[in-house]
């Protein structure tokens, strides 16, 4: 380790529930870390990528727990000694010594990519801070995406619309479909009917009629004709202009192209 303070943060216990570990809020506090993606490293290697709350809680700390054999609900609570390298930087060293990869290999099942020998790819994760790189793949994509980006939008996600509730509520479209979602709308606090696509053309070539959606909520917008764009919802959201926008303002730590 280098020659900066020495600090110490909790590890194990319930913390490996859910895989965090707790830095402390004065770190962030004191501006010695920035709330966000922050690196650990351990012995000059990376060990894990974690995202930093305001309140001092790192997460995504999954890997760590299982480099140093404290996952699966370790009852145990060790204290790991960490230093800040950088504002998105800690290296750290736990009293206890790393488990052997092949010993957690045995532990657990191969998984389908090895069992298949699938081709080593390289699939862009999904990230705030990557939606410059990032693209959606299927509709669950621009569900994540939306969860991220709402607060920028008049709406905010309520819950899916399952055909149990649309007859509760008593939706009646005027096409054999089936909405994705109940949003809320910001100005007037009303639930909303939205369709998630990945493109407008999509909701072109889907069975939804203009009539029975409030909000379709899209990736890219696909569409140039205005005959075409009329028969659309009245609410078009396209997160990738709503990406764009946050960035320029800072507000996902990357600037979107």
């Amino acid at each position: 380790m280098s020659k900066r303070s020495l600090e110490t943060a909790k590890i194990g216990g319930g913390y490996s529930k859910i895989y965090v570990t707790y830095l402390g809020k004065p770190l962030v506090d004191d501006g010695r870390l920035r709330p966000g993606p922050v690196q650990v490293v351990s012995q000059g290697e990376l060990v894990a990528e974690g995202m930093l709350q305001k309140n001092g809680i790192l997460s995504g700390m999954a890997r760590l727990y299982d480099v140093y054999g404290l996952r699966d609900g370790t009852a145990k609570t060790v204290e790991m000694q960490y230093r800040v390298i950088s504002k998105s930087r800690i290296e750290v060293t736990l009293p206890n010594k790393p488990g052997k990869k092949h010993e957690r290999a045995r532990n657990r099942e191969q998984s389908v990519a090895v069992v298949q020998q699938l081709r080593p790819i390289f699939m862009e994760p999904f990230r705030a801070e990557n939606l410059a790189t990032w693209e959606p793949q299927t509709e669950p994509d621009v569900y994540l995406a939306f969860g991220v980006l709402q607060e920028y939008t008049e709406f905010e996600y309520c819950c899916g619309a399952s055909q149990e509730l649309l007859n509760t509520w008593g939706y009646m479209p005027a096409s054999n479909t089936r909405p994705d979602a109940i949003l809320i709308s910001r100005t007037d606090h009303s639930y909303v009917v939205a369709e998630f696509k990945i493109g407008t053309r999509d909701f072109l070539r889907s069975k939804h009629l203009r009539q029975d959606v409030d909000v379709l909520v899209v990736w890219t917008d696909d569409i140039s004709d205005e005959q075409d764009k009329a028969n659309l919802p009245p609410s078009v959201v396209v997160l990738q202009d709503v990406a764009k926008r946050a960035a320029a303002e800072g507000l996902l730590g990357e600037e979107v192209a």
